[in-house]
């Protein structure tokens, strides 16, 4: 059984080097907004493969973590759906937005043949996260998701 030191007790009650991984906590945060899909660390990405398209969709890369969905629960303008991919850091996430954007047709719209989504789809990211909204999103669900993955 291992015993913590005084000062080492007093550290992890202060949440000092927090374990609970960032898509946890943003998973709460926006279900609020509809309905969240956990895939969890899928073996790919939602993007044709860089390599080879003819191969399918684009592998995982090892610095890849998590996939979650939001399905937004109302109608109207704005994106229907958001596709959150995280990774370990924002270098790592920006190596695959740059690998997944030189393979694009369009550099900020994906063609149906580039994912696995409907044609005007948009890739942005935010540090360590891809975003890939259905479509354009409003001020709104911008604003919604900058307050839940800071």
């Amino acid at each position: 059984m291992r015993r913590l030191l005084p000062g080492a007790a007093a550290l992890a009650l202060a949440g000092c080097g927090s374990s609970t991984p960032a898509y946890v906590t943003d998973q709460t945060c926006l279900a609020g907004s509809g309905q969240v899909i956990d895939y969890g660390r899928s073996p790919a990405l939602p993007f044709l493969s860089p390599y080879d398209p003819n191969l399918g969709r684009m592998p995982a890369p090892a610095s890849f973590q998590h996939d979650l969905e939001v399905s937004f629960a109302h109608s109207g303008k704005g994106a229907n759906d958001l596709r959150l991919l995280y990774f370990d850091d924002d270098k790592a996430a920006g190596r695959s937005e740059a690998r997944i954007r030189a393979h694009s047709l369009i550099p900020d719209r994906f063609s149906r043949r580039g994912i696995a989504y409907a044609p005007g789809a948009i890739l942005d990211r935010n540090g360590a996260v891809l975003l890939l909204w259905s479509s354009a999103p409003t001020v709104g669900q911008r604003s919604t998701l900058a307050d839940c993955i800071a």
